[in-house]
């Protein structure tokens, strides 16, 4: 039974079950489903999502879900739950108020003929594999219809509410998504299917082991303390230093632009070829680090921002990047 194959929570699948057999004789079935996504602050993020019968008001169902919450996610769940529980061969109709879920449902005919690279870059390709194996699987003619959230339609705000009780109420619903014939493989971490594209999740890991491996070298250890004390914007540093000085720099790589790149990578790692590295590496033809300019210290990258006779640069180059960040706003 395909409940019981993909439907890996066996509160909700005894639930399900049941709902079958209320529904068996059943061969023209509307839902009105909806979805959920509670943020907190404290807590994971989690999403609920619930649906009623139309004609068949008390037959309702609702869950939650918590891992790689979204809007979406949640409402194409509602749709999958709805479809487990048709009949074979019934015309199902699900009016719902998300116009991704139905741009989603669109492509579905198109997803099946899809390559595994293409068909990872959907979102939530694996729910949306497991409604294409289900409908085909019980032969239901599937509608999906488009109604205007909280404009008063009676069912779809009741949809509402079970969805937003489910969030922290209801059973979590996993699904086994090898249980879909033409999925033949997942990644999981700690008994968790990873719901992402295999291809970028392994990058992120790969990544993410190199900048710990970074960060744990000797001579990063301040930056690895301002990295745990979160005063370190990963993402717009990372930008300023991969960023092109131009959009059309984009499609090429210039000795230009590779040497201003470099130029930023040594600043940021402190690897400037000042005097008093310079001495360290060579002190043969390096015999004195002291500062050119002053003649005060030694030349050290630190002194470099520091030294009194390049205070007047540093300050007309602020002020002038002050002026066009504010022409920005």
């Amino acid at each position: 039974m395909l409940i019981e194959q993909l439907v890996d929570s066996p509160v909700l699948s005894h639930t399900l079950t049941d709902l079958v057999d209320l529904l068996r004789l059943k061969s023209n079935l509307q839902f009105y489903t909806d979805g959920s996504l509670q943020h907190n602050s404290s807590l994971l993020d989690t999403m609920g999502l619930g649906w009623v019968v139309q004609h068949h008001e008390d037959i309702e169902f609702a869950a939650s879900a918590i891992l790689w919450p979204s809007s979406t996610k949640t409402e194409v769940l509602a749709c999958l739950t709805a479809l487990l529980v048709a009949p074979v061969k019934a015309k199902v109709t699900i009016n719902t108020d998300s116009a991704a879920t139905i741009a989603g449902f669109d492509k579905l005919v198109a997803l099946k003929h899809l390559s595994v690279q293409k068909r990872e870059k959907i979102p939530n390709f694996q729910i949306w594999m497991a409604i294409a194996h289900i409908i085909e699987s019980k032969f239901l003619q599937t509608t999906l219809v488009k109604i205007k959230a909280h404009s008063g339609d009676r069912l779809n705000d009741r949809a509402d509410r079970i969805a937003k009780t489910a969030a922290y109420s209801a059973p979590h619903l996993n699904i086994n998504y090898l249980a879909i014939p033409s999925l033949k493989l997942e990644i999981t971490c700690d008994n968790l299917t990873l719901e992402a594209s295999s291809r970028k999740s392994i990058k992120a890991i790969c990544e993410a082991r190199h900048f710990s491996l970074f960060l744990l070298l000797h001579r990063n250890a301040d930056i690895n303390l301002l990295t745990e004390h979160h005063h370190i914007n990963w993402s717009a540093t990372s930008f300023m230093l991969n960023s092109n000085t131009f959009e059309t720099d984009k499609g090429n790589t210039s000795f230009a632009q590779y040497r201003q790149r470099s130029f930023k990578y040594k600043i940021f790692s402190d690897e400037l070829p000042t005097l008093s590295r310079l001495k360290r590496r060579r002190p043969d033809l390096y015999p004195s680090d002291t500062c050119l300019s002053c003649s005060q210290s030694s030349e050290t990258q630190l002194h470099f921002w520091s030294c009194p006779s390049h205070q007047a640069q540093w300050i007309n180059t602020l002020n002038r990047a002050a002026d066009l960040l504010m022409q920005l706003f």
